[in-house]
């Protein structure tokens, strides 16, 4: 039988509730994976953990019935199956009916089987005494399917149309090119009142208003360059996956950002996409984001913490310069370039932990670091050689 790709998503209501989620013991489960990183701040905290397995694997199950236990109802599953365009023959039908093993009071979304797995998320959770807020229908607005586009037209009825300037795109879908509303908490429309999709932000459409969260949910594709540029009060931006590309500088100079998931669907961050961004506190890049962008993260003089992926395989000129809140740094194995000054004038990076190889290292990639900035890097590695050659510290691991 084959293997495949699965994620399971827990999603808990309060910090409380993470802290009790942290203590299940998932090693008995032997799933090869621990928990990650939090996705969601402020609209739910979600763990979620993802491994090869087989369909008929009962340690997924028993990990749900685990949670179930310790949380009931506090607690939401989402199985997600990612290469479901990969199962074939008998097992297609069999992958179904695992899925619902899985998480059998859980939502299930597939891509390929979604219209016999997906329930009606609404009547679900009515079901089980659940309490939805609206900001649990902002993180159900992230997914696919003709369920969630429910919850979508809901939450579109919801907005003052009249707020938004729209123009048709080649398709005759609407794009936005000017918000004139005066919202801080805006959920983006996905639908026109008549039903017509919205699907891009045009260039500026946000730039310098007066939002302090937003939410742009499934079925957008495009987000301009400079979107949401100078939105000094923007503290919070939950981006769905289906966009697939960020224009240059779209969320720059928003001093009061603290939080942004970035997208899991797109291969590029752009030049300047955070550039001051000073209040930014952490980041999570996606194993699909191959290039980081010059200054993409320029200035973000808080943040703390930026955790890759081993898809990640560029980062640009000056990408993380003067970011004064980082103290350490991994960069992810296949990294094959770092640009001129991408981490300099980080004044508090003391360890930088280089993977095996890299194709090039730009110059001053790390001028003006922590007075303790050591590389640790396995010895006879370009990144060894590097900085004996340049005369940096360094420390064989």
């Amino acid at each position: 039988m084959k293997r495949y790709t699965a994620r399971i998503n827990i999603v808990v209501k309060n910090e409380d509730l993470w802290k009790r989620l942290a203590k299940v013991d998932i090693s008995k489960y032997k799933l090869g994976a621990k928990f990650g990183e939090e996705l969601f701040k402020g609209i739910g905290t979600s763990f979620y953990l993802e491994k090869k397995w087989f369909v008929s694997d009962k340690a997924l199950k028993s990990l749900v019935i685990s949670i179930r236990k310790r949380l009931g109802s506090d607690a939401i599953i989402i199985a997600d199956l990612k290469d479901t365009d990969k199962v074939t023959g008998a097992e297609k039908n069999y992958i179904v009916y695992s899925l619902n093993e899985v998480a059998e009071d859980a939502v299930i979304n597939t891509e390929d089987h979604r219209k016999s797995t997906i329930r009606d998320v609404e009547t679900w959770f009515k079901a089980t005494g659940y309490n939805l807020t609206a900001k649990d229908y902002y993180f159900f607005a992230m997914f696919p399917g003709a369920n969630f586009d429910k919850i979508r037209k809901r939450l579109a009825s919801n907005v003052n149309i009249d707020d938004f300037k729209f123009t048709a795109d080649k398709n005759g879908d609407l794009v936005i090119t000017k918000y004139l509303g005066s919202a801080k908490d805006l959920f983006v429309p996905a639908f026109e009142p008549k039903g017509g999709r919205i699907v891009e932000i045009r260039d500026g459409a946000f730039a310098r208003t007066g939002v302090s969260s937003v939410v742009i949910p499934y079925g957008y594709t495009k987000i301009g360059k400079n979107a949401f540029a100078e939105c000094k009060y923007l503290s919070r931006v939950l981006i769905a996956d289906s966009v697939k590309k960020i224009g240059k500088g779209a969320f720059a100079e928003c001093t009061s950002l603290q939080s942004i998931r970035i997208p899991s669907s797109i291969k590029k961050i752009p030049d300047e996409a955070f550039y001051n961004c000073e209040s930014l506190l952490r980041v999570l890049i996606p194993a699909n984001v191959r290039l980081i962008g010059n200054a993409a993260f320029a200035y973000c003089d808080n943040l703390e913490k930026v955790k890759f992926s081993r898809g990640n395989r560029v980062i640009g000129n000056s990408a993380f310069l003067a970011c004064e809140g980082l103290t350490e740094v991994e960069l992810p194995q296949g990294l094959l370039c770092i640009g001129g000054e991408a981490f300099a004038d980080c004044i508090n990076l003391d360890k930088l932990r280089a993977p095996a190889n890299y194709g090039w290292i730009g110059e001053e990639a790390f001028v003006n670091c922590g007075e303790r900035f050591v590389i640790l890097a396995k010895k006879g590695s370009k990144a060894y050689e590097y900085a004996v050659n340049r005369r940096l510290p360094i420390k064989a691991v």
